[in-house]
């Protein structure tokens, strides 16, 4: 007998269990629990089998009860629940939620959205437990705007109080998106219709503003929330002890890790590891290292984190030697070691100038079953570049596309960096083209400094041309904004270029301009614009969108209409972002001339 044939045989035979059944008047119930159970041993395995065997249980009365096969596959469920719909069968408010629950709980906010709106149909309405699905599943989404207009219609519906739950929830994510003046409303909302705020809730609104570096309301909310009798809990009190430790705050974490220790909360192995990031960072390790100790006599057994944790700080604070002694310890203990753990020693190795020692353990890491990253591979690049062995550093930038490693932002600016101050323009160059591909930009001051020396010395009006706009396009600065390459440098620079043999094109001029804009030179950039016009470069629409944004930025609000003016003349569109900023910018009556 062939597999189909014993699939086929096994159907019919469930389905004369099914039919016996009824014809000899068995009890529903039980019958449904047939059906459970045979859904739960995984002996309905399709979709369509499961659905049979509800249009059998249709067809007898009385009506199976609308959470039957409900059970964790929520297509399934979905499917069964517009059956029972299309048949008339009305489904009642725990079933709603019970579907709106797993689809929110997949992902499917729509289907939610639309199930929830269906309801009124069925007679039954809407409760806190629908809202508060929905509301959780758009804020954890990112969708916090339309959770509020959610939230919005649930207090305009009479037969719905939104709980405790459904604030929580709204707050959270009201917190991370940054609106937290939003989030204190709601919660004052909450307090003033006298629903109480739990820790569930207070922990929300501390972590947001420990988040967004507004610690003094965070330690009020905390304090509040003892006020109010509510005693703090483990999550609370890391969530506070982790944002002092990120601000720099250590005496302040401190004071509250010994403060939950008293109030017999046990700190977890996440309280350590986000209290001992504080301490090396502060340059704390001795601190650290005790807190490691004691971490066992309390029970808690250090991870794979805190060992990298530790490890990063010796390293990061001049502990060399105790940080090969502490990764030397860690197999005896049985915690493995990570990539992660291989790319601080070995970034920690190099800084010290043990290229050897680097060396080995980047092979090491093949031989344990590892794979390196973009992490590993950046940080040997980098420090063979710093060891002038640049054909090294060329064969495992070779090896890092041959094995599919993508390069980073900071994988790039280390490249580029280290073959210009290796000599080595053209490769150099070759990479600078790629970063732009891919829409990186530099943000090593040091690798600006050197490309400006790079079009200054370099034959041939394709280098300059290449590093030119380049800059332009990517704003002149650096990224923390104090390097000494400026937009004047790059002004200077695109001067300087006819004389390299470089004759400036629209996208040059056009690049060049929006540079200028962007860091307030409003008059070289009006020089500029002249000399573009005079040229008759100015002859698309990106050309006059960046001149009229650029004016409009910088409050010169006749020389942007002027522009506007032109641009009409010449049939050219604005963009819909100048369009907006014209309207947001422009004066009732200046709009009206428009």
């Amino acid at each position: 007998m062939n597999l189909r044939h014993k699939k086929l045989l096994l159907q019919h035979s469930r389905t004369r269990l099914f039919s016996s059944y009824y014809g000899s008047g068995g009890n529903y119930s039980q019958l449904e629990q047939i059906v459970r159970d045979e859904c739960k041993s995984g002996k309905v395995q399709t979709l369509e089998e499961g659905l049979r065997y509800f249009d059998q249980l249709i067809l007898e009365r009385p009506l199976p009860s609308n959470g039957l096969c409900l059970q964790e596959n929520i297509d399934f469920a979905y499917k069964v629940f517009d059956r029972m719909t299309q048949m008339g069968i009305r489904p009642n408010a725990i079933t709603c939620n019970t579907v709106i629950s797993g689809l929110c709980k997949t992902g499917k906010v729509g289907r939610a959205l639309h199930l929830k709106n269906n309801m009124v149909k069925w007679n039954c309405r809407p409760d806190a437990v629908s809202y508060c699905a929905i509301i959780d599943a758009l804020c954890k989404g990112g969708l916090v705007d339309q959770a509020l207009v959610l939230f919005s219609e649930m207090h305009g519906d009479s037969n719905v109080v939104p709980n405790v739950v459904v604030y929580s929830s709204l707050i959270n994510g009201l917190c991370n998106s940054g609106q937290l003046d939003e989030a204190k409303r709601v919660f004052e909302e909450m307090v003033s219709r006298g629903i109480s705020a739990n820790v569930i809730t207070y922990s929300c609104m501390i972590d947001g503003h420990c988040r967004h570096g507004r610690l003094k309301d965070a330690r009020k909310l905390f304090d509040s929330m003892v006020d109010r009798g509510l005693q703090p809990d483990v999550f609370s009190c890391s969530i506070l002890i982790g944002g002092y430790c990120k601000n720099r705050k250590l005496d302040e974490a401190v004071q509250i890790f010994k403060k939950m220790k008293r109030n017999g909360l046990k700190p977890t192995i996440v309280t350590y590891n986000i209290l001992l990031v504080g301490l090396y960072r502060d340059g704390r390790m001795k601190t650290a290292k005790s807190l490691f100790n004691e971490m066992q006599t309390f029970g808690v057994s250090p991870n794979i984190i805190t060992y990298n944790t530790m490890l990063d700080g010796y390293f990061k604070n001049g502990y060399t030697e105790k940080a090969i002694q502490l990764f030397e310890s860690m197999e005896g203990v049985g915690i493995l070691a990570d990539v992660e753990t291989y790319n601080t020693l070995i970034q920690g190795l190099f800084q010290v100038g043990k290229l050897e020692e680097a060396s080995k353990l980047f092979i090491e890491i093949s031989k344990k079953g590892l794979m390196p990253d973009v992490v590993t591979y950046t940080t040997m690049i980098n420090g063979l570049f710093c060891s002038k062995m640049l054909l090294e550093a060329n064969k495992l930038i070779i090896e890092m596309d041959e094995k599919d490693c993508v390069p980073n932002a900071i994988t790039y600016n280390t490249i580029i960096k280290g073959f210009l101050v290796g000599k080595e323009t053209d490769k150099a160059l070759h990479y600078f083209g790629k970063m732009r591909e891919i829409k990186f930009a530099p943000s090593d001051s040091s690798c600006f400094e050197k490309l400006s020396v790079v079009i200054y010395t370099v034959p041939g009006a394709a280098a300059i041309r290449h590093i030119g706009i380049y800059i332009t396009e990517w704003g002149f600065l650096p990224k923390d904004g104090k390097g000494s390459f400026t937009a004047y440098d790059a002004s200077k620079l695109f001067a300087e270029s006819p004389k390299k043999g470089l004759v400036p094109d629209v996208v040059t001029y056009t690049a060049m301009i929006n540079g200028l804009f962007r860091s307030k030179m409003l008059l070289e950039a009006n020089k500029l614009i002249i000399e573009m016009e005079d040229k008759g470069y100015l002859r698309d629409a990106r050309g006059y969108d960046t001149i009229i944004k650029g004016f409009l930025l910088g409050k010169e609000t006749d020389k942007a209409l002027e522009f506007f003016h032109k641009m009409r003349e010449r049939k050219f569109a604005p963009s819909d972002s100048v369009s907006c900023l014209l309207v947001k910018t422009l004066s009732a009556e200046e709009l009206k001339n428009l």
